[in-house]
């Protein structure tokens, strides 16, 4: 089993002193956004309303 985390520390980057935390929260605005903007595209999608979401 340790030699599975391992792999997936040097693969993710888990752990370790690599990390930026405020890039991190950089990410999970980015991440957010991207799911915002997929639901309403997806909104629109269904429904019959027209124009930017």
């Amino acid at each position: 089993m340790p030699q599975i985390m391992q792999r997936l520390e040097a693969a993710f980057e888990l752990g370790g002193s690599g990390r930026l935390l405020p890039m991190e929260g950089v990410r999970g605005i980015a991440v957010g956004l991207v799911f915002l903007q997929h639901y309403g595209m997806q909104f629109v999608s269904t429904s019959d309303v027209s124009g930017v979401t």
